[in-house]
């Protein structure tokens, strides 16, 4: 009876003990959605996470960086808000990486691996109507210092175009940073350009020389096509202007980036506007963004919203001091609209952030932008040892408070409208915008969109019901993707092509021949 008792306890125990964790099973999703967006060639990453080989060599790291949360890299709270694109692992992921690597990092079974994430090459949103790229290859030098470097492009446009997106494709991935586009219809930047030795001008965010903004790029981040009857006016004979951050390099290394610009079809009901938040908005007015040595003062910034507005996307930016931000608006009746919240800003990993859907906010709100700042010597970005008193302007080593809200005038139904797609309903989280060839002989292209990286299933069911077909799971990153798919050997006929993920499904009609 004793040695039974041992026998049942071992057992017990045994089930008590932490299961196998594989990368086939456990890391590649992991990996795949959070890491592979950067870690891949020609992206900002400095090493590629494509396999496992890969990912097991630098294992080690990778439970460390992320058991610290300072990768991946995504500063937004996801329990504040939520935004296209958004990456992150919970302290379940976490401790899974924890135990792969404690237990020797195995592979497990390598036909249940995910394969790799495909990524849209020259353009995520298709072909564009109008590419132009810098006039000439500039050199980043290899000093190991950050670069912020202002390029003039002429639109060649001869009348105003309603834009509905501008992609920003990085002629070198490993040194550009992130980018800011704007525009210019003054000549003000092309004569600022014209004062400085070699290709383009050197400054650190817009001001006079840019009369409005289209959007941002970040390595990763999902390029927004405005919805239909939605655009920004680009006007005739504009200047684009691209300012691109190089991040530090010890070898010099080249760059020639481009835009890919898609015009809006249809009609153009309502325009995008960006406002940016700013001093101008505090209380005590913008003379008091002043911020004292050994200080890590607060500031906020309210603005009045005159008529019902749906709004788009967010974007702080700050210099080397800052510390945190919190946007939100307050209605009239006193609630609360969360925006976004970073406590843990960092101005090497800043972007824009867009809503799944507009979020409507209604007249008479206040929009309301807070950002602290750390002017002291805990503050390891601090560019002044002893601390200075710092103000604005738009060198490194000033500081700024902007906010950059883009939003259209409201319209019923905003707010159940998904931003980055075609659809209109409130529910799709996962889109098929459209097969092609269809009918289909032999292989077909499946068109879609996801919100954020993740993995996908497909399966070919025919008019029964019946799976007749299912297809392998497939880890796909965020934004409009397309992939190909094999219907040779399918008997003639109508079928459903079923997408399904984590978070939504979706279904395509079909028709094999």
């Amino acid at each position: 009876m004793k040695n039974l008792l041992i026998l049942v306890f071992s057992f017990a125990m045994i089930g008590l003990q932490a299961q196998p964790v594989t990368f086939a099973t456990d890391v590649a999703p992991l990996v795949y959605s959070n890491c592979t967006p950067c870690h891949r060639a020609g992206e900002v990453g400095p090493m590629p996470f494509t396999n496992y080989q890969q990912v097991a060599q630098f294992g080690n790291m990778i439970a460390y960086v992320t058991q610290q949360r300072s990768m991946p890299p995504w500063k937004p709270d996801r329990n504040y808000s939520h935004f296209i694109g958004e990456r992150g692992l919970s302290a379940a992921d976490i401790q899974k990486l924890q135990d792969w690597v404690a237990q020797g990092k195995p592979r497990g079974d390598s036909t249940l691996e995910p394969p790799a994430p495909t990524f849209p090459t020259g353009s995520q949103l298709g072909t564009p109507n109008l590419v132009l790229s810098m006039s000439q290859t500039y050199t980043i030098q290899g000093n190991n210092t950050d670069e912020y470097r202002n390029f003039v492009i002429p639109s060649g446009l001869l009348q105003d175009r309603q834009i509905a997106a501008i992609e920003f494709r990085p002629g070198n991935g490993k040194v550009v940073h992130h980018a800011l586009i704007g525009f210019d219809t003054t000549g003000t930047a092309r004569r600022k350009d014209q004062q400085y030795a070699g290709y383009g001008y050197p400054g650190f965010g817009f001001n006079a020389d840019v009369q409005g903004e289209f959007t941002g790029y970040t390595p990763g981040s999902q390029v927004l096509r405005y919805p239909s009857g939605i655009a920004k006016r680009l006007p005739a004979n504009a200047d684009i202007v691209v300012q691109i951050h190089y991040a530090p390099s010890p070898v010099s290394d080249t760059d020639r980036s481009s835009l890919n610009i898609f015009f809006a079809q249809g009609t153009v009901t309502r325009q995008a506007i960006t406002y940016a938040a700013n001093p101008y908005d505090f209380p005590n007015g913008a003379n008091s963004f002043v911020i004292q040595p050994n200080t890590m003062p607060m500031f906020r910034a309210i603005r009045r919203v005159p008529y019902d507005i749906s709004l788009m996307s967010v974007y702080p930016h700050a210099h080397l001091l800052g510390k945190s931000w919190k946007t939100y608006a307050v209605t009239p009746r006193n609630d609360t609209i969360p925006l976004i919240k970073i406590d843990d800003w960092d101005f090497n990993w800043q972007g824009s952030y867009t809503f799944p859907k507009f979020v409507k906010i209604p007249a008479l709100s206040n929009i309301i932008v807070e950002a602290t700042y750390d002017n002291t010597t805990n503050n390891p970005l601090n560019p002044s040892n002893p601390p200075r008193l710092v103000t604005w302007g738009e060198g490194t080593t000033d500081e700024m408070f902007l906010n950059y809200l883009t939003y259209v005038p409201y319209v019923t139904g905003d707010e159940n409208r998904a931003l980055g797609s075609k659809d209109v309903g409130s529910n799709s989280i996962t889109l098929p915008l459209k097969f092609y060839p269809n009918p289909v002989k032999g292989r077909g292209n499946i068109e879609f969109y996801l919100e954020s990286s993740c993995v996908v299933q497909f399966q070919l069911v025919d008019v029964q019901g019946k799976v007749v077909k299912t297809f392998p799971k497939e880890v796909f990153s965020a934004g409009i993707q397309v992939k190909s798919l094999d219907f040779s050997g399918m008997a003639q006929g109508m079928y459903l092509l079923n997408m399904e993920t984590a978070e939504g499904k979706g279904i395509q009609k079909i028709y094999v021949e």
